[in-house]
């Protein structure tokens, strides 16, 4: 290959990526923007949104580091049959996670911020666990290998068009890109 056609192939490469990043900064837009509107026409549904923020931020502060709401809570889950374990790390969680389930091979796992910030998903595949999310955007994310670009909207920067092409090559078969064809599958 010449520096001159090395170079073009070079600049083609950083457009073709500087291209797809705007359309994702795009989808983003647009997505969030749908989820502003849809709040604001919500508003009026609820009477009393001033005292329910308030309410909740005072059960937050009142929540956090309450080592009697902790034990509490602990104990009526047991009391529920549910198995509890408590770590005094994220390094000592994921172990113990990793513990109780390792034999099994196979979590199917719901959206949990928490389980994000500890690296639960990594460190479960990294034993050969495998690990399905429940979530569609995190799912979406997880079949493509891309990061997530929002908590609650991990799939946001994704067009539908993107997201069923993933479907379509994942599950070898073709999705429409439209969100109720997307979602039903």
């Amino acid at each position: 290959m010449s520096e001159e056609s090395y170079a073009l192939h070079h600049f083609e490469q950083g457009l073709s990526s500087k291209l797809e990043r705007a359309q994702h900064i795009h989808a983003m837009r647009k997505a969030f923007t749908v989820v502003k509107k849809r709040q604001k026409a919500n508003l009026s549904r609820i009477s009393d949104l001033e005292y329910r923020k308030r309410r909740l931020r005072e059960t937050r502060e009142n929540s956090i580091g309450n080592e009697t709401l902790l034990n509490a809570a602990v104990d009526n889950l047991s009391q529920n049959g549910i198995s509890v374990l408590r770590a005094n790390s994220k390094e000592e969680a994921v172990s113990l996670v990793i513990n109780a389930i390792a034999s099994d091979g196979l979590v199917v796992k719901s959206k949990s911020n928490l389980t994000k910030e500890v690296g639960l998903t990594e460190a479960l595949e990294a034993v050969g666990i495998d690990v399905i999310e429940t979530d569609i955007g995190d799912r979406i994310i997880q079949l493509c290998g891309d990061i997530p670009s929002h908590p609650t909207g991990p799939a946001s920067h994704l067009t539908r068009h993107e997201i069923a092409r993933i479907l379509s090559t994942h599950f070898e078969m073709n999705v429409e890109p439209s969100p109720e064809a997307i979602v039903e599958l």
